[in-house]
């Protein structure tokens, strides 16, 4: 995207409370920093995630400057990625990615001693595997798959978010009887009521998951108030409504 296009994005935008910059690899745009920078000259304060191969000091003095808080992909560098930003005193959290082979993994990082709390990250938001792209069905797990990472989550003394796409998975252990949910603190997917995902050629989706056009328009042909309220989102909601557990985009079991 450029410049320019984001700009567009930002003169279209209402009040926000979150704008998270995503790729691929967001640090790589040779233009970044500007995003930063452009995002809090319309009132926005962004965020973005990042693997963190390609962070350089200015990128670490502008995150300090300009964003809200950080996400670190997790990997074997993750922590080493953000003691950089912590050391910084800039709010990190650890992004982590739930397949079929990385529930153990997960489990083990909730179990870790003195990375979380004050001067360390501030926490794991756990996302769930999403067969679309790249990714494959069987790499999605199963109610049963995730419950034991579920009920590690629900008592570790660690700050444990989830996305809305494991809710259903929270709500499944629920009904196993293996957790207790608060249900103020949970919702089910926010895909055109609360969130819009616009991409770098300017098509404007419910969330980053749709890949085709029952619910993607662009842009450049109408406004984003026309897309929000038009036909392809609604239709989008009406689907939520139908049924609050089962995804539009993407199916898992």
């Amino acid at each position: 995207m450029s410049v320019e296009d984001f700009e567009l994005v930002l003169k279209q935008l209402p009040a926000t409370f979150q704008l998270a910059l995503g790729g691929g690899e967001p640090t790589e745009h040779p233009q970044f920093v500007d995003f930063l920078r452009v995002s809090r000259k319309y009132g926005k304060v962004p965020n973005y995630t990042t693997r963190g191969n390609h962070l350089t000091p200015e990128i670490i003095n502008a995150t300090k400057k300009y964003c809200g808080a950080v996400a670190v992909s997790w990997s074997e560098d993750a922590l080493d990625i953000s003691e950089m930003f912590t050391s910084a005193d800039i709010k990190t959290n650890l992004h982590f990615i739930l397949s079929t082979e990385s529930i153990q993994e997960a489990i083990e990082l909730l179990r870790r001693d003195n990375i979380f709390g004050e001067g360390g990250i501030n926490a794991v938001v756990f996302l769930l595997h999403k067969a679309v792209g790249r990714g494959k069905r069987e790499d999605t797990p199963t109610f049963d798959q995730t419950r034991p990472l579920i009920r590690e989550a629900f008592t570790t003394q660690a700050t444990v978010a989830f996305d809305v796409c494991s809710i259903p998975h929270i709500h499944a252990a629920e009904n196993n009887g293996e957790i207790e949910v608060d249900w103020t603190l949970l919702d089910f997917c926010d895909g055109a009521r609360f969130t819009v995902y616009i991409d770098e050629e300017l098509n404007v989706a419910p969330c980053s998951f749709i890949r085709d056009s029952r619910y993607t328009e662009s842009l450049t042909e109408k406004t984003l108030d026309e897309i929000w309220f038009g036909e392809k989102f609604e239709a989008f909601r009406v689907s939520l409504r139908d049924d609050r557990q089962r995804c539009p985009a993407i199916q898992f079991d």
